[in-house]
């Protein structure tokens, strides 16, 4: 399977996962034409990939799963956390073929309007997910190293992976 066919899958089940968890039923659809108010954006590095990803909404879309999560009055806190746990998805799932990935400190942006370019550009993957509370918009910039295949390691059980949500002391 095609590098950015594996990523976009990956980023995409790491997306359903983290909005599920707030309870409300996202749907994917179609990106054009959306514009976003706010976002959180989240830089990574590895030795086979590099980039950022971004998840990005309107402001009304915002307040709605800040007050769900009871996060209101610290709205883009909660989206730079959204941003990070994101990320710690993605990361999770690439360990499955074989690759890490260090990752940066998320940053929300603010005063900006956001809306994606089409087409993207190339190794730019952009999914947006509807609800009743609004649209989440997720984007993943990537550079995979040249020669870089993902490929699923021999077992699930990969040796010194911890699962989400196991409990690990240092």
């Amino acid at each position: 399977m095609e590098t950015n066919s594996v990523l976009d899958e990956l980023i995409c089940r790491a997306t359903r996962e983290l909005l599920q968890g707030v309870g409300l039923d996202f749907q994917p659809t179609s990106c054009a034409g959306v514009v976003m108010e706010r976002a959180a954006v989240i830089g990574f590095t590895g030795r086979d990939l590099r980039g950022v990803l971004g998840i990005g909404m309107t402001d009304c879309t915002l307040n709605a799963l800040a007050a769900k999560a009871n996060a209101a009055p610290h709205r883009e806190d909660w989206l730079g956390e959204a941003a990070n746990q994101l990320i710690g998805r993605f990361k999770n799932k690439l360990l499955r073929y074989g690759t890490t990935v260090s990752i940066a400190l998320p940053m929300v942006l603010r005063g900006v309007r956001i809306q994606f370019m089409t087409p993207a550009a190339p190794g730019v993957s952009t999914h947006r997910f509807a609800s009743s509370s609004g649209d989440v918009c997720v984007w993943l910039d990537v550079h995979a190293r040249v020669g870089f295949e993902p490929r699923i390691a021999p077992t699930e059980n990969v040796e010194g992976v911890a699962r989400e949500g196991d409990l690990l002391l240092f």
